[in-house]
């Protein structure tokens, strides 16, 4: 009994509960695929999907996602007609289609087909119509053609296998197992069976196969059964009698039921097709309407084809042919009457401008274009009054509607002004009272009340207040001052454009007016005394006013809603910011709560008053529309609240309206790169985007080209989901919200890093939990991580680098330095041993010279012992002087060696020679080991002998009295690269050892070891750096190395050129204390002859001793003339031109290269031969000597007898060309020559006799005589230099000259005369240049020779 009484009470709240819904529906034009919907169903995520018979959709509350079939892609649906949608247990949904099964993959966001096998092994292409899990965990398939299959797994793949071999039917239509385990299932053309264990039960087994088609079957949660037929309508279970007892509609069993729903409250509703949704009433045992609130949708004809419940409790249903419908769960019950409602539609189209319910409890309605309609309070039809554009007398546009103490019922005109309307007649009586300061009758009526001395305030647009005395009928007018004058103390109105009047119950009227909010006192008609001024909220528009029971003023504006308390008058503003849904508030309403209700211009809005909070509903929760009315709201006596808007009128009982407390839970549904969304595999560059699903993942991974997406998310509130607003985060920063119902995101050109993605989701005041994501925008892969690592790592390594090469390079800077400043020491030291050479090569002359003299000349053999020993040690000074000059053409590079294939046994023998009284003063044991055959090697004898020399006399200074010094010649056994022997020399002595540190640097120039040089104190530290380059000019090699226990070894190695098995045979030459100086001449007589002193020298040189010596040795055959510089010695010459000129080069005042340069540029006596003496012995002084005309170049200290020798020679040559030229003299003047001129010879005539003929012609050039001869200028002068080594202007100039040198030694004639005579136009230009070519003036030549003659 009680649990029959707890049944009758659910069902009793059933239809409260439905009649409380509002709805939405979805069609193909707001983007479902097809209209005509098979199946529902919501997955784990929260998606709705609907099947259709073209595709299926996937709803996330904002759009749909349309799969289809596409023949390109194996993962796409296998046909647009679906049937069915399942879910398991696993939460794996199943797709069931005309041609097979799929399941879905939310990952890759693909459909996979589950292959379906008959018994025989034959894959088929079953139509699927419905799908069933048992509690075992099997599921089972039943198809239309192919009975039913189960799917059993095979590897990782599903496959469908044929079951229930022994069904009546292969058209199977539903399939379900009951609380019991028994399996029900419905079949097109044999009924319905239960199979129950072994045995199997059939129901509606007729004749008639309409009757056999059991559409639908359910169980409710008190484990009852019910099902329904389409043609004989719904049927519940008996188990008892094992039978279905028929549940009759109105007296009826024709019922066409399509579906069976049992909701979350365990209630049956049935859809039917074409006669709508109904609900079964278990008390009645009767199938019962249900309604709905949904009053813009007519439900009494609608093919219903399916239904589904989702998480939240909303109902969608299936329509044929017409979409998706979906009701919201909760329990609002705004009631709305307009022209949208199927069954309500009273008011006309027009917007609801003006209400206000009468005693009688008769609603009245104004409207903006329909005029006046009355809905009475009884529930009948309402009353349309015709206007005046319809032939009545009731205005059409009513903008206020007020009845007074007295029952009549005023009207307000936005263009007809004020009237009474009669409700008896149904006509309205215009009040021509109300006229403005011009005349004109008011045409404009906003508002309009009654105070409690029975006076109406009528407030205009434009014309200010008027008082209308309804006892007396006086009217009295209130308006601003004119014009914009304004002043807040005068007793004014502040604004004639005036809104909307209240009265409070203090008596007194607030007027919201266009600038601001003002007041009157009705009692004294005073405008400032109340607020303390005529206005306040300048410049704010005020449109509505409320007084609540605090006596708290609300005033709507257009910036907010405004609370003022009147005893301190201070001002609260509330605004969108706080929760306002708009910011225009129409009209204000309390309920009995103390609520406020808010019309806006964007929905209704509910304030919590305590708590200073908004609510706010819209048309989606039924009301007529989000916009409404100024001013258009009523509070009627049976505590509804009235709100009219552009769509009609919005009417609750604000006690039954209840907010429901949504969980929101935000989603990631969407993940788009390039408007393409992103799944499962989606690759961005390398990076795969994600792993999973995109509503679970927790990490994008994008690559730096894919750095622009766009992400949509969803709470699954399919009924609010344009009022949620998702508000998101980046790495921690503040909140950003996006608008109300956008629920896309899309980033742009992010910066390759990572990104903490926080989103939650707000509804009114309720927020969702947050949801984070991380996004990584990876960077190019030269930017990447391990790039940087990379790049760091180098970046370390090139610093280390770079401090290694500053450190290198200030190290090699300091060794450079160092370097440098020893070479520049060194260079020094050389330069000034070199210098100190030159300067001992002159004295050494002096020396070398009569010490050969005396060799040659003197017999004596006691003499001529000390003349070797003197010559031995002169031999030493000028083997120092030329080492410091080899050394320095080593370095210079023009060192030249005279290779010639040399016996190198022998050649050592005679250089060790050179050190016999060495041997026998110190007592040496002194071993020369050669092999027995004849080695050769080609060297440089005259360079390769100081090798040895050099090494040798180290070894003879460092090895002590009576030590041992061996020679040694060996070929290496070894062979070289290019496949010849070595010739090694090695040089032993028992002298001290070598430091191992040392051993190469006693090979750098002028280095001397701090060890030995006690035992070295006179030398210089240059023999064995000279003596290295030397070897390795020959192509070898020299090192030093230690012997054991005592003694250092010296090896030179050098190419062998041959080695001849053969005695030795000796080096032809001069036994040690017989040998000559190489600079000495093998013949030493000197042939004196007798003197003649018709040839003439001139000797220059700075030296007195080698002029003294010179001037001795050449006086006996010559006349001799000696000068201490150049300058005098050219003098002399021009005085008295001599037969040959030796001259020093380095002198004071004009060295020797400048006195031959000047000799050669002077064509008197540039004939001269010249013979140089120099201490220098670089190739380059050499070349330069002869390149300056020097007939011969002689090094001192020189040979007197070469030098006698050299000056004959040229004297006799010089002698030659003049006979020769003699003789031609002779020719020409006694022998006819044949004439025969050449181009040359006749270009030199013509030019001579151009001179000859302007001798005297000072304006005479190079152009005139090119011009003259006609060639060009630089023709000329390259033929004239090439025939007389002169230029023209040279020529000229020295033609004239000489002409000028006849001419003086004429008597009689003055410089100046010649001067112009030889062309000169100016005497002192003439004098300078005969000076400059005969060294004297004009006026001395002159003198010069006629003393001479």
């Amino acid at each position: 009994m009680l649990f029959k009484r707890l049944l009758v009470l659910l069902w009793w709240c059933w239809p409260c509960v439905v009649l409380g819904q509002s709805g939405k529906l979805f069609t193909v034009e707001t983007g479902l695929s097809g209209s005509l919907v098979t199946d529902i169903h919501q997955d784990q995520s929260g998606f709705i999907w609907i099947a259709t018979e073209d595709g299926l959709n996937r709803f996330d509350g904002i759009k749909f996602t349309v799969y289809r079939h596409n023949k390109k892609d194996t993962t796409s649906l296998l046909n647009n007609q679906i049937h069915v949608l399942f879910a398991d247990k696993g939460g794996r949904m199943y797709v069931g289609s005309t041609t097979g099964l799929q399941y879905y993959d939310p990952a890759t966001d693909a459909f996979l087909t589950v292959p379906l096998k008959l018994p025989n092994g034959q894959l088929i292409n079953a139509s699927v119509s419905t799908i069933c899990q048992r509690k075992n965990g099997d599921i089972l398939v039943g198809t239309s053609g192919h009975g039913t299959f189960k799917l059993t797994r095979k590897g990782t793949r599903l496959l469908g296998r044929k079951v229930l071999a022994n069904a009546p039917s292969e058209l199977i239509i539903r399939i379900l197992e009951d609380n019991e385990q028994n399996l029900w299932v419905s079949t097109e053309d044999k009924g319905l069976y239960r199979f129950s264990g072994q045995s199997v039960n059939a129901y509606f087994v007729s004749k008639k196969s309409q009757n056999n088609i059991i559409s639908s079957i359910c169980q409710d949660r008190y484990g009852r059964l019910f099902v329904g037929n389409m043609s004989s309508g719904l049927y519940r279970f008996d188990p008892a009698g094992n039978t279905f007892l028929s549940i009759p509609y109105n007296g009826r069993t024709d019922l066409p039921v399509a579906d069976l729903l049992v909701n979350r409250n365990n209630q049956i509703v049935v859809a039917t097709s074409g006669k709508g949704l109904k609900y079964f009433d278990p008390v009645s045992n009767k199938i019962l309407e249900l309604e709905s609130s949904v009053t813009s949708f007519d439900f009494s004809r609608t093919k219903v084809n399916t239904m589904l419940e989702d998480q939240a409790g909303n109902i969608w249903i299936g329509i044929y042919q017409k979409g998706l419908l979906l009701l919201a769960g909760n329990t609002n019950r705004f009631g709305y009457i307009g022209y949208k409602s199927v069954s309500r539609k009273s008011i006309g189209a027009s917007a609801v401008m003006a209400l206000a319910q009468d005693a009688q409890g008769t609603v009245w309605v104004g409207t903006d274009s329909d005029g006046l309609f009355a809905l009475p309070a009884t529930g009948n039809a309402s009353v349309h009054y015709p206007t005046d554009k319809e032939g009545g007398t009731t205005p059409s546009n009513i903008l206020t509607i007020h009845e007074d103490s007295q029952q009549n019922l005023w009207l307000g005109s936005y263009l007809t002004g004020l009237s009474r309307f009669d409700r008896s007649t149904g006509k309205s009586t215009y009040i021509n009272k109300l006229v403005d300061k011009r005349g004109d009758n008011v045409q404009r009526v906003f508002s309009i009340k009654e105070d409690a001395r029975q006076r109406l305030w009528i407030g205009t647009m434009g014309s200010g207040i008027f008082r209308l005395d309804l006892r007396l009928g006086a009217v009295k007018n209130f308006e601003a001052l004119p014009g914009k004058l304004y002043r807040p103390e005068l007793n004014y109105i502040p604004n004639s454009w005036i809104n909307c009047l209240l009265v409070t119950k203090d008596n007194k009227l607030f007027i919201g007016t266009f600038d601001g909010l003002g007041c009157l006192d009705l009692d004294t008609e005073n405008f400032v005394s109340t607020l303390g001024t005529n206005r306040l909220m300048a410049g704010t528009v005020v449109y509505s006013l409320y007084e609540d029971n605090k006596g708290n003023l609300w005033i709507g504006t257009s910036q907010g809603l405004k609370k003022m308390n009147r005893s301190t008058k201070e001002i609260t503003s509330f605004d969108a910011d706080q929760g306002l849904p708009g910011n225009f508030i129409w009209a204000i309403q309390g309920d009995k709560m103390g609520d406020l209700w808010l019309s806006t211009n964007r929905g209704l809005s509910k304030m919590d008053v305590d708590s200073s909070t908004f609510t706010n509903f819209y048309s989606s929760d039924g009301l007529q529309g989000n916009e409404f009315s100024r001013g258009a709201s009523l509070n009627s006596s049976s505590g509804e609240l009235y709100f009219g808007g552009v769509n009609g009128i919005s009417f609750f009982k604000p006690d039954e309206i209840r907010v429901a407390n949504k969980r929101l839970t935000v989603r990631i549904v969407d993940l788009f790169i390039r408007d393409k969304p992103v799944k499962k595999g989606t690759l961005s560059g390398s990076f795969q985007v994600v792993d999973t699903t995109v509503t679970n993942a927790t990490e994008f991974n994008l690559a730096h080209h894919d750095n622009s997406f766009t992400l949509e998310f969803s709470t699954m509130d399919f009924i609010d989901a344009e009022r949620v607003a998702y508000q998101y985060s980046i790495n921690d920063n503040g909140w950003e919200e996006l608008r109300p119902g956008s629920n896309r995101l899309t980033f742009d050109n992010l910066s390759p890093g990572r990104y903490e993605f926080r989103l939650r989701a707000k509804f009114n005041s309720a927020v969702s939990e947050i949801r984070q994501v991380t996004v990584i925008v990876h960077p190019v892969w030269y930017l990447s991580t391990w790039a940087k690592l990379v790049y760091a790592l180098l970046l370390l390594l090139l610093g280390i680098l770079i401090a290694r090469i500053i450190k290198n390079r200030r190290q090699a800077k300091a060794e450079f330095l160092a370097h440098q400043r020893q070479e520049e020491i060194n260079e020094a030291k050389l330069q000034f041993f070199i210098n100190i050479a030159h300067e001992i090569r002159t004295p050494l002359t002096l020396v070398v010279s009569p010490l050969q003299k005396l060799i040659t000349t003197d017999q004596n053999e006691e003499r001529g012992h000390l003349y070797d020993i003197m010559g031995r040690n002169t031999k030493r000074i000028l083997d120092l002087v030329n080492q410091l000059m080899d050394i320095r053409k080593i370095e210079k590079g023009q060192m030249t060696l005279q290779l010639a294939q040399i016996e190198m046994a022998q050649f050592t023998k005679d250089v060790c020679q050179f050190f016999e009284e060495q041997i026998h003063s110190k007592q040496i044991q002194f071993i020369l080991d050669v092999p027995p055959e004849r080695i050769f090697a080609r060297i440089d004898p005259h360079n390769f002998d100081k090798v040895l020399i050099n090494v040798l006399s180290n070894a003879f200074k460092f090895t002590p009295a009576g030590g041992t010094i061996r020679v040694a010649l060996t070929v290496s056994e070894s062979e070289t690269a290019d496949g010849q022997p070595d010739l090694v020399i090695a040089i032993e002595d028992s002298g001290h050892c070598i430091s191992e540190l040392e051993t190469e640097r006693i090979f750098e120039c002028f280095y001397q070891s701090e060890e030995h040089r006690g035992y070295n104190q006179q030398g210089t530290g240059i023999g064995l750096h000279l003596v290295k380059q030397l070897v390795e000019l020959h192509g070898g090699g020299i090192r030093a190395e230690n012997m054991d226990p005592v003694g250092c070894r010296f090896l030179i190695t050098l190419p062998l050129e041959l080695a001849v098995e053969e005695s030795v045979t000796p080096l032809a030459g001069l036994p040690v204390g017989q040998h000559q100086l190489p600079e000495l001449a093998e013949n030493g007589q000197i042939e004196v002859r007798s003197r003649k002193k018709a040839r003439r020298i001139v000797i220059a040189d700075d030296d007195t001793e080698i002029c003294n010596y010179l001037t001795d040795e050449l006086s006996g055959e010559y006349t001799v003339f000696a000068y201490a510089n150049g300058e005098d010695a050219y003098k002399g010459i021009m005085k008295e031109k001599p037969d040959l000129v030796v001259s020093d080069v380095m002198m004071p005042v004009m060295d020797g290269m400048a006195l031959c340069r000047k000799l050669r540029a002077n064509p008197l006596v540039n004939h001269i031969p010249v013979i140089l003496l120099t201490a220098k012995t670089e190739e380059s002084s050499n070349a330069l000597g002869f390149e300056l005309g020097a007939d011969a170049y002689i090094t001192k200290p020189f040979n007197i007898d070469i030098l006698l020798k050299t000056i004959k020679s040229l004297i006799r040559n010089r002698q030659i060309i003049l006979n020769n030229e003699s003789e031609q003299q002779y020719q020409e003047e006694f022998i006819s020559k044949v004439s025969i001129k050449s181009a040359d010879t006749k270009l030199l005539e013509k030019v001579h006799a151009l001179i000859n003929k302007n001798m005297s012609n000072p304006d005479l050039s190079v152009e005139m005589i090119a011009s003259e001869i006609g060639i060009s200028r630089v023709h000329l002068h390259r033929k004239l230099k090439e025939l007389t080594n002169s230029t023209t202007r040279d020529l000229i100039r020295h033609i004239r000259l000489k002409q000028a040198a006849d001419l003086l030694t004429t008597k009689g004639l003055t410089v100046s005369e010649v001067a112009f005579a030889t062309g000169f136009a100016n005497a002192n230009n003439f004098s300078v240049s005969f000076k400059e070519l005969y060294g004297v003036s004009p006026a001395h030549y002159a003198e010069q020779q006629l003393k001479a003659v």
